[in-house]
This record gives C-alpha cells, sequence and structure tokens, in this order.
C-alpha cells in the first residue's frame, strides 16, 4: 500500500459534519450532519458522492443513531435508532422501511459476499446470543445462543469474516466474569472456540477482521491485579488459527483506539477512541499509520475530530 498522502475536501460549510463511511463501491459517502447545537440533535444523514457532487440529505434523525452502515448494493443505508432498524433508500423514491425492532446491530452486519443477511445480537435473558435475519427481517434464526458451561456473558462485537463464513465476538469465559475474551464460530453456529489465552487478566472489544480473513485486531486492556486498576495496552492482532497476540503499535488513549484495516491489509489508521463518540469533542488528532507486518507506526499529515472511512473500490 503507497502511503497516504495530501486531503481533498468533498463537503465544507458552518455545519459539523462527521462520522463519514464509504459505500462499499467506493463511490458515495454516508456522514451525520449536525446544524444545532453540539451533540443535542438533531442529526441530519447525508450522502455526497466522492468528489463532492450530489449532496442531498437522506433523513433527519431527532437523536445520535447507534449505528449506521450501507446496504451491500448501496442503493440503501440501515439505520439503528433506539433499537429500530430502518432502511432508506438514498436515491429518496422509497419510504423508510422498518425491519426489526428491539436488536442490537454493529457495522459489518450485512453477510459477505452477498449482503443477503443482517447479524444482530440480543441480551435478554431468555434470548441472549447471536442471530441472523434475511436483510428484510425475515428469517430469523439462532446462531449461539448462551450456553452454560461455554460462555458466561452475552455475545457482543460480532462481526463477519470477510468470506462471511464465520462470526468473531467477545463474551466473558465461563467461571472468570471479569474477562471478556474473542471467540469465533462458524456461521451455521458449529466450530465454537476461543482464539488465545493469554495470561493475566483481560478484557477484549472493537473487533476488526484483516481482508483476507486471516487475523483479527481489536482493543485491549488489561487488569493489574495487585491495584485492581485496568490499564489500555496496545491494539492487539491473532490470527484465526489461535496462538499467541501480537501488539500492534503504540498505547493508544485509555479509552482505546478508533481504527480499520486498509484495503489490502498491510496498515491499520487509528485514531483516539473518544473521537467515535458524542457529543463532538473541540480537540482534534492526527491518524496513525501502524505497518501490520513490521510493527512501525507514523503520524499522517492532517488533524481529524471523527472517525475515518477507507475508500474500498473506486480509484
Amino acid at each position: 500500500m503507497k502511503g497516504l498522502k495530501g486531503k481533498t475536501a468533498i463537503v465544507t460549510g458552518a455545519a459539523i459534519d462527521r462520522n463519514p463511511i464509504f459505500s462499499n463501491d467506493g463511490t458515495h459517502v454516508a456522514f451525520l450532519r449536525e446544524s444545532g447545537a453540539v451533540g443535542a440533535g438533531p442529526f441530519e444523514l447525508a450522502v455526497v458522492d466522492r468528489g463532492g457532487g450530489g449532496f442531498r440529505v437522506v433523513t433527519t434523525l431527532s437523536a445520535r443513531p447507534e449505528f449506521v452502515d450501507w446496504y451491500p448494493d448501496g442503493s440503501a443505508i440501515l439505520v439503528n435508532e433506539a433499537g429500530q432498524l430502518t432502511r432508506y433508500d438514498i436515491s429518496g423514491n422509497g419510504a423508510p422501511t422498518v425491519i426489526a425492532a428491539g436488536v442490537d446491530v454493529k457495522p459489518g452486519a450485512f453477510r459477505p459476499p452477498e449482503g443477503n443477511q443482517i447479524l444482530f445480537e440480543l441480551g435478554g435473558p431468555e434470548d441472549s446470543g447471536l442471530y441472523v435475519m434475511n436483510a428484510d427481517g425475515t428469517g430469523r434464526r439462532a446462531v449461539l445462543e448462551q450456553a452454560a458451561g461455554t460462555i458466561e456473558g452475552s455475545p457482543n462485537a460480532a462481526r463477519w469474516s470477510p468470506d462471511g463464513r464465520m462470526i468473531a465476538f467477545r463474551t466473558n469465559i465461563h467461571q472468570d466474569p471479569e474477562q471478556a475474551r474473542l471467540w469465533v464460530i462458524n456461521a451455521d453456529g458449529s466450530g465454537l472456540r476461543q482464539l488465545d489465552e493469554a495470561a493475566g487478566v483481560w478484557v477484549y472489544n472493537d473487533l476488526r477482521w484483516s481482508p483476507d480473513g486471516t487475523r483479527i485486531a481489536f482493543n485491549r486492556w488489561q487488569m493489574d491485579e495487585a491495584s485492581s486498576r485496568w490499564h489500555v495496552a496496545p491494539i492487539g492482532v491473532v490470527s484465526i488459527d489461535g496462538g499467541p497476540v501480537k501488539a500492534l503499535g503504540p498505547t493508544p488513549h485509555d479509552d482505546g483506539a478508533a481504527f480499520d484495516w486498509s484495503p489490502d491489509g498491510s496498515a491499520i489508521v487509528s485514531v483516539p477512541g473518544p473521537l467515535a463518540g458524542f457529543p463532538l469533542l473541540t480537540t482534534t488528532a492526527r491518524p496513525l499509520e501502524i505497518d501490520s507486518s513490521r510493527d512501525t507506526s507514523r503520524e499522517l499529515p492532517w488533524q481529524v475530530n471523527s472517525t475515518t472511512s477507507w475508500q474500498r473500490l473506486a480509484p
């Protein structure tokens, strides 16, 4: 991968625009816009062409959505607002469609490569686990329901593998609920296994598969058992075959990092975790480009106060 160079503004003005997400084909960017008091809403979900043209507001939301992602074909955007999943047609020709309610959906929920299923989580006392449904909300089925003697808590932070054959998630270890480790399971519910057995007390979160599906990167915190205090550690990377966890890059912010792999898997771009949240921070940071093989890093020559998004296909 060639180094990341330069910057080009595609949307400007007095409004606060943040949390951009490229469509799968790299031709459009969806983002949230705040026009009023910072963090108070309402929020506009907007779309713009990658070159800056064709700006349009898709919908206005009364509160910050918990989740925003593109449908794989780029025709619509899926929004999770207060546990309600709504499909918004970006052309403006179709009415919004509520496809599910009371579910927890995370980015990357569409099953690769076709995107015809959505991965979601439930955390209730009777139905805690991982589930899938068709992209229109029909055909729900369980992949993993909480099993006594295997996992202690509700599985969460779940992500499809790039080929859609496996799901990675984190959950508590049986008989050691202070810890939250990384697990994988096949899409049909078979092959459940824990990926690492690093010594100490650890909590993992924010999982990201490498584009070739051979590694998973994640935020992690370790407890100092003498003081019972948690300390953030560098981003961890582990093979899906298991084995030791490799530390990648410098120690991030106490709240972890907001990061993603480059499309070719050679690097990770990371920003401080608080930049992913709300309300908008007045501080900015330089994104960090971390080489995933040599464990070297460098600051990129531009400032952000939001998360970043990789353009995947379009030049």
